[in-house]
């Protein structure tokens, strides 16, 4: 999977690059990711939280530990984002103030989804189902209700991909 990941780091690093060269605005501040975190880094995490993270996200996170602005204002945890208490709990806020409306259309329960993106500019927040789900590794994006659902954390991120070509060809088309 490292050759999968390389690639797709360096495609959305390529996208991002053309974001910032047509945002003449500076409307969304770009950044690469963060070095790829350490097996050790990864296990402490998952000792944490208890229990072992998702195959593919885990896998994501050797290759870029986190990504800050990575769609729009959303940024990607890496591990020093899911220890984060404060950012945590904001996130459970936002959870909070709609999980009465999504529960019944979500399909789990809030403690079988874990935070992997967040943004503090509005209420978005993406979810992956834990390995211990029947569905696990579902990635949900909330915005106080569902936005959309990716089969997995592949599936997300090349979303993400396209959502971010797409606002390179609206920034072009301002020119």
């Amino acid at each position: 999977m490292k050759e999968y990941w390389q690639g797709q780091i360096k495609t959305m690093i390529q996208v991002k690059q053309d974001l910032e060269k047509y945002d003449q605005e500076g409307l969304y501040e770009q950044y690469r990711p963060e070095n790829g975190a350490t097996e050790e880094e990864i296990r402490i995490v998952e000792r944490s939280l208890g229990f072992t993270l998702d195959e593919q996200y885990r896998d994501f996170l050797k290759h870029a530990n986190g990504w800050k602005n990575f769609n729009h204002t959303i940024s990607l945890f890496g591990t020093t984002q899911l220890f984060d208490l404060g950012l945590m709990g904001y996130v459970n806020k936002l959870l909070n103030e709609c999980w009465e409306e999504i529960e019944e259309t979500i399909g789990f329960t809030k403690d079988e989804l874990l935070p992997i993106a967040a943004t503090s500019e509005n209420t978005d927040v993406f979810l992956i189902s834990k390995p211990s789900t029947r569905q696990s590794g579902v990635v949900i994006w909330i915005a106080g209700y569902e936005i959309e659902r990716y089969k997995d954390f592949k599936d997300f991120f090349s979303a993400m991909i396209v959502y971010n070509r797409e606002d390179v060809e609206y920034f072009k088309s301002l020119e």
